[in-house]
């Protein structure tokens, strides 16, 4: 207490000093804080979906998402080690209801897709999802736009001016921090159903692949054998190969096309990075001369100690004291002032 009481007259008398050497070096670390803050946020960005672990997607060896939507079947029947599957395809749609037009993000999907990724039904249907293709799925945020405080559950929405659906169940919106984006959920076969070719069969339909293991696998066992299964489906590419890619890397995946989802701005995040550590180490070197010029002012002070018996360590430890008290100042401040300007 006595060495804090010294320390609080030593920065009464250098007021000016003490103000420009703890304010700005609180400043610029209350600058790094918010800059690593965000690059920290944007890290957690699909972190929280659960099993996250064992969620892969197939992309091509040129980094496209666009897969064959047979493959989804084919990968469920012939391997019990994927516990579900789905296909994922993002459109902005308009979105009919009572002569209003809402300009919506509708996800061509299955039933899988709420098992893949665990989006909880708030209320209607929980079981047998997409069963009859002219079911729809809505958010929360979106059933509230549409509908307001209306129950959602059995209304008629009519989709891209085709067709009508029915909303059979409400989900929790997606996190935050999700790469994952939509407001509504439409069956893929309902849109396989209105593009038919004009000899009657089905195109060839790509999609985005998500597959969940069970915990006791890895992608190990079908990584060898996926180009294999796709390739009948897609013949006309003979130099296409399949891979498995953890879903957690996808947000920070920007080679990837045509997968759906939202991704970083990496090389902002990578400058924001390089910048944080040049403001820490302006901000150190700064410190660092602003206390070797004012220790040439102390010189009076320490020859005193010397007289009345301070040894060159005892004087050493008193800067690393003083310089210890002052980082630890400067830190507190410097979240302080990072609450506020965040």
């Amino acid at each position: 207490m006595k060495r804090l009481k010294i320390y609080y007259r030593i920065l009464s008398r250098n007021k000016v000093f003490s103000v420009i050497s703890i304010g700005g070096f609180s400043l610029s670390l209350a600058v790094v804080v918010l800059l690593l803050s965000f690059i920290r946020s944007e890290k957690q960005y699909d972190r929280s979906i659960p099993g996250v672990e064992q969620i892969y997607r197939i992309l091509t060896n040129d980094h496209s998402a666009r897969i064959p939507e047979q493959s989804r079947d084919k990968i469920l029947s012939e391997f019990p080690q994927a516990s579900a599957a789905t296909k994922f395809l993002l459109n902005n749609c308009p979105v009919l209801y009572k002569e209003q037009n809402f300009d919506m993000r509708v996800v061509h999907t299955d039933s899988g897709f709420f098992q893949v990724f665990s989006l909880p039904v708030v209320s209607g249907q929980r079981e047998n999802l997409f069963l009859d293709p002219h079911q729809a799925v809505l958010t929360q945020s979106s059933a509230q736009k549409i509908f307001g405080d209306e129950n959602p559950i059995g209304q008629i929405l009519n989709v891209s001016h085709e067709y009508d659906v029915e909303v059979v169940a409400v989900v929790e919106d997606f996190p935050e921090k999700s790469s994952l984006r939509g407001e509504m959920f439409c069956s893929a076969d309902l849109r396989m159903r209105y593009s038919l070719t004009t000899n009657g069969e089905k195109e060839a339909y790509l999609y985005t692949v998500f597959l969940k293991f069970h915990e006791a696998y890895g992608p190990e066992f079908l990584q060898d054998t996926l180009t294999a299964l796709i390739h009948p489906y897609l013949d006309w590419y003979e130099d296409q190969e399949y891979s498995l890619h953890p879903f957690k890397d996808a947000y920070f995946d920007i080679d990837s096309e045509w997968d759906g989802l939202s991704h970083a701005n990496v090389k902002l995040l990578n400058l924001l990075g390089w910048l944080s550590m040049i403001i820490l180490i302006l901000a150190v070197f700064n410190y660092i001369n602003l206390t070797i010029a004012q220790s040439t002012g102390r010189l009076h002070e320490l020859g005193v100690k010397q007289v009345f018996g301070a040894d060159r360590p005892w004087l050493i430890r008193q800067f690393i004291r003083e310089a210890f008290i002052q980082v630890v100042l400067a830190l507190f401040l410097a979240f302080i002032l990072a609450i506020f300007l965040k």
